[in-house]
């Protein structure tokens, strides 16, 4: 069995070569603007930004003369447009180049990207053809090694025995020989060792895209490569990502996208097609019950009422409790979450009050949270209080509810805070990670001091894989992470390490998923349960600041 080269080995050594020396031909005119191009082309390619690097090369060949860049600039529009999935369009820059510059010290890579190509679409026949026309060209020795075993793993894992011997009598094989069962699982690496990428790289939301790409390409640095599918700010682009990626035999697991609308569409085409999808950021509840191949990183609002619930009864051994949350998906999600593991555990839920998302007013919610509370006084109480607020004209403090959870956003949660002193309701706040915001201190005040609550990133962790996240981001990306690249990095990253350990199918990676538990990583703690994240940070507002507790995770 010849010796295996890794892709990134091979590409290494051809991006060093455009960098060091063009294809400068007789004619051909130096071009600063040309160089300044390609150099930033590479560069984006090298980031895995494909739509900004397809701009400069497409700028060198369309609106600069030809010059000493010309063909090297051909080549990397084809690279650049297979990095996107547009296999046509790739061919068609190879196949270009191959008519202007036939003598180019490139041909062979363009030829070699052909036969990619043409695998990606599922005709390997023609795929062969490409990858053996490598073999009678002047090609660098790493490009043909890496052609010869593409051809023995193409031959081996994808013709029937009726294919291979027409292939011989054509001689086309080119000294095949029948593999060992070795020799075979190395080849099954060849074909299959990617990951997909399915991001918003192109409309409003492209910020959030480019995020979650530099986590992943900062965990994959080295590792598995990476395929990137655009599926710009729409459900429908995220369908058609997820049917390219899922006929790639290659990509072990899929990642993306952002927001909970194309990744509810993803995922249902990732499920269909029996390749694991995790979803690093979006948060919409019941994600992950669309089939078993699907994983959900980010808590979403119902387990985050499940975890604070399980902390105020368990660890502060609150008994008694009330709610007030806003009429949204997400408010209703953290209720009702909370309101069933109270009772399951026993404890006591008086009352359960909502808000218009917006308002500024939350007095008669307020005073039902009050009347809750008052009814818990026994008689003689009971009596006291009302004859004390007639005599002084003010209201009685109210200590019987024990915790009070309030969700919602950072401006809801700074109103409410102190109109629930101004009710007179004395109680231990709780909420999740509408919480988590410097707007809710500085709005709050003293108000909000105290409050306990879960949230699934924490920017100041003392988790060492965080700290060490955050500064191999700095390095790599000169800029500092977001929220969502440390998701993005957590899901390559757990993908990876499984691939790493054996978990070289799409199979095996589903059953390493599975067992995820305790992981402790960029975003949190990562606990899969029925394939849904359950651990959070535990967070505290102390002497002003947001401090980290603890981690809380719910029983797989």
């Amino acid at each position: 069995m010849r010796n295996l080269l890794t892709n990134g080995i091979i590409f290494s050594s051809f991006l060093l070569s455009l960098l060091t020396g063009g294809s400068v031909r007789a004619g051909d005119v130096f071009s600063q603007q040309a160089e300044d191009l390609f150099q930033s082309g590479i560069r984006n390619y090298r980031e895995g930004d494909y739509v900004r690097a397809r701009l400069d090369f497409q700028d060198i060949l369309a609106r600069l003369p030809l010059n000493q860049r010309s063909s090297a600039a051909q080549l990397m529009l084809g690279k650049t447009l297979y990095k996107l999935g547009e296999y046509e369009k790739a061919i068609q820059a190879a196949e270009d180049l191959l008519d202007r510059y036939p003598q180019s010290r490139y041909a062979p890579y363009a030829t070699y990207l052909i036969g990619s190509c043409h695998y990606r679409e599922g005709r390997y026949d023609e795929a062969l053809l490409a990858y053996n026309r490598v073999l009678d060209m002047e090609a660098d020795e790493g490009l043909m090694r890496r052609a010869e075993e593409v051809i023995d793993a193409l031959v081996s894992l994808k013709l029937s025995e009726a294919e291979i011997e027409e292939l011989r009598r054509k001689g086309l094989l080119r000294g095949y020989t029948e593999p060992d069962h070795e020799a075979r699982q190395v080849m099954e690496g060849l074909l299959r060792g990617s990951v997909g990428l399915i991001a918003p790289l192109s409309g409003d939301d492209r910020t959030f895209g480019e995020e979650l790409r530099d986590g992943v390409l900062l965990a994959l640095s080295g590792g598995l490569s990476l395929v990137i599918e655009d599926s710009g700010s729409d459900p429908i682009g995220a369908i058609k990502a997820a049917q390219r990626l899922s006929e790639d035999d290659r990509i072990l697991a899929i990642i993306g996208p952002v927001f909970s609308p194309s990744t509810i569409a993803a995922a249902a085409v990732a499920d269909c097609r029996g390749v694991p999808l995790i979803a690093p950021t979006a948060n919409e509840d019941g994600i992950a019950s669309i089939g078993d191949h699907i994983f959900q990183m980010n808590i979403t609002p119902r387990v985050q009422g499940e975890l604070i619930a399980e902390y105020a009864i368990k660890e502060l051994e609150l008994e008694t409790f009330a709610s007030l949350t806003p009429l949204d998906s997400r408010g209703e999600g953290m209720a009702e979450g909370f309101a069933s593991a109270v009772r399951q555990l026993g404890g006591e839920l008086l009352i359960q009050e909502w808000y218009q998302p917006g308002a500024t007013d939350f007095g008669e919610q307020l005073k039902r949270i009050r009347e809750a509370g008052l009814s818990l006084l026994p008689p003689d109480s009971l009596s006291s209080v009302i004859a004390y607020q007639e005599t002084t004209e003010t209201l009685a403090p109210v200590s019987t509810i024990d915790g009070v959870l309030v969700a919602g956003a950072p401006d809801d949660i700074a109103l409410i805070a102190p109109q629930l002193v101004f009710y007179m309701i004395r109680t231990q706040l709780l909420g999740g990670s509408g919480w988590n915001s410097q707007d809710v201190i500085r709005m709050g005040g003293k108000y909000v001091e105290g409050t306990i609550f879960v949230s699934d990133y924490f920017e100041r962790s003392d988790f060492p894989a965080f700290r060490n996240f955050v500064d191999q981001f700095r390095i790599r990306f000169n800029k500092d992470p977001t929220k969502v690249a440390a998701y993005g990095y957590d899901a390559a990253y757990l993908v990876a390490d499984a691939y790493k350990n054996g978990a070289t199918t799409r199979e095996k990676l589903l059953e390493a998923l599975v067992e995820i538990n305790g992981y402790k990583g960029a975003s949190g703690e990562i606990s899969f349960s029925h394939r849904a994240n359950r651990s959070a940070y535990l967070l505290k507002i102390h002497r002003g600041r947001i401090i980290e507790i603890g981690s809380i995770s719910k029983g797989r």
